[in-house]
């Protein structure tokens, strides 16, 4: 049985057998369900929490619709083909140690089901966090197939093959002491331009905040002199809005027509009435008239 484990590297994903029906694909990851064109077993090892990124719609509905066994933690209602991979078994023959990885889980797989070669394709750990801690399980599954009389076959484009420099022994090399000093070099520049972000940072938020101030300014203290003036005055009361009166002075003669309110004018103008009302007759005796021809001539 000839199998290719299938990643989501682009440098090598491609290049699996898919049209030779003598390999089975087991594949994982949703990077690869794009290039995947067949596949007979499927690898989704991580917790089952739809709505997670890692868990899209377009993925689920992918994995809902395979028919050949979708190996997960435990079979989900969602995935008709799924099944329960078997940790335990694997762990008893291969040890606790070495699953840093999906691709660790297949490869273990692959070996215990009898594989007689084993393909690595999309399969680089080349990201930090692969290479720094998954990259070592492959290469202890590398290690035991081939112990096993199983052949190995894994592409150039792929970092796979690549292993870690050898402790102690690489401190001997040429290439590492090159890349050791310039490791301090890069080192000792980046926190001179880490300093220089800083402070660049520093005169960035002081430009904006002068800047702000300007515009505050454009937009405040900006003003017409006149304008200006009359912003800060007082305004004079008000006039009330009602008709012209045309309002007699004290001696009788018409003035000019003078604003006066309806309580004032009428209060006026009734003074002003009784003022031209006759005189009240004056009580007590008549006077008598002045002695001249009349007297004389009641007297004759």
């Amino acid at each position: 049985m000839k199998v290719a484990l299938v990643g989501s590297a682009p440098s090598s994903v491609r290049l699996a057998p898919y049209n030779d029906p003598s390999w089975k694909i087991w594949a994982c990851s949703p990077g690869s369900i794009a290039h995947v064109s067949r596949c007979d077993a499927f690898f989704e090892l991580h917790r089952w929490e739809p709505g997670k990124p890692w868990f899209g719609v377009d993925y689920r509905m992918w994995m809902a619709q395979q028919r050949c066994p979708v190996y997960m933690i435990e079979p989900v209602a969602e995935i008709p083909s799924s099944v329960a991979y078997p940790k335990d078994e694997m762990i008893k023959r291969f040890g606790p140690f070495f699953f840093t990885s999906s691709l660790s889980w297949m490869f273990a797989l692959a070996i215990h089901q009898g594989a007689t070669e084993i393909a690595l394709y999309g399969v680089d750990m080349s990201a930090q966090e692969e290479w720094e801690f998954q990259r070592s399980g492959c290469h202890y599954f590398i290690q035991r197939a081939r112990e096993l009389g199983i052949t190995v076959t894994i592409p150039h484009e792929s970092d796979l093959l690549s292993h870690p420099p050898l402790y102690g022994m690489r401190e001997n090399d040429p290439m590492h002491i090159k890349l050791l000093k310039r490791e301090e070099e890069l080192t000792a520049q980046m926190k001179s331009a880490e300093g220089r972000m800083q402070e660049a940072t520093g005169a960035f938020w002081f430009y904006k905040g002068a800047l702000d101030d300007c515009r505050y300014m454009l937009k405040t203290w900006v003003s017409d002199p006149t304008a200006n003036e009359l912003a800060r005055a007082n305004p004079s009361p008000a006039q009330p809005e009602i008709p012209h009166l045309m309002a007699a002075e004290p001696n009788g003669h018409t003035g000019e027509p003078i604003i006066v309110s309806a309580k004032a004018s009428l209060k006026y103008h009734g003074k002003t009435a009784k003022k031209k009302t006759a005189p009240a007759k004056k009580r007590g005796r008549p006077r008598k008239a002045k002695a001249n021809g009349a007297d004389h001539a009641s007297q004759g």
